[in-house]
């Protein structure tokens, strides 16, 4: 396994720069994971709302759907947290930095905000206003970290940016769907 810092021997060894180097292999998995763990989350929410009765609250059969997406998002936004921080590590641009470690902190909360919510210990209000605001900041750190290591030529390979989009693409729209109001029940 190669860890971060060993990347930054690598690179100054090698004369060049650490946003040149390969995403450590199991940065690499880990973000793969949780790209995985987005798409079961998606079909998970999906079923949800195309098997149960959402906004009751006996669900129906096919209640368990729901508690496991926001079980299985959790993780996936878990999972991401690795490689939030060694895009920061990499690029060394101080805004990238700082957005990163925001990610990071919005990242967790939302990690936690689904066991929680299957436990009961918060609102889905609740879960919603961490969504609110995780949501963006990781949609915002893709668009920054993307333009910065373009800008020093050190973009991420098409496959690394796939992974990323797709990783954050299908929780972000699972995230969105979840936003249906509560108080459209059927009548």
């Amino acid at each position: 396994m190669v860890s971060a810092p060993s990347t930054a021997r690598a690179a100054a060894a090698s004369g060049l720069p650490a946003a040149s180097m390969p995403m450590p292999p199991h940065v690499r998995a880990l973000t793969v994971a949780s790209g995985v763990c987005g798409v079961v989350g998606t079909a998970l929410l999906a079923a949800f709302f195309a098997f149960a009765d959402p906004f009751t609250t006996s669900g129906g059969p096919w209640h368990w759907a729901g508690r496991a997406n926001d079980l299985v998002g959790s993780l996936a936004w878990f999972l991401l947290i690795p490689a939030v921080a060694w895009f920061a590590f990499v690029l060394r641009d101080v805004l990238v930095r700082v957005w990163s470690a925001l990610t990071v902190v919005g990242l967790a909360a939302m990690a936690v905000a689904g066991p929680l919510l299957v436990r009961e210990q918060i609102t889905l209000d609740d879960q919603y206003a961490v969504s609110a605001v995780g949501l963006p900041l990781v949609v915002g750190w893709v668009w920054l970290a993307s333009r910065r290591a373009e800008a020093i030529s050190a973009r991420p390979s098409a496959t690394t940016r796939t992974r990323l989009m797709r990783c954050g693409a299908p929780t972000a729209a699972r995230q969105a769907v979840s936003f249906a109001p509560s108080s459209s029940s059927s009548s």
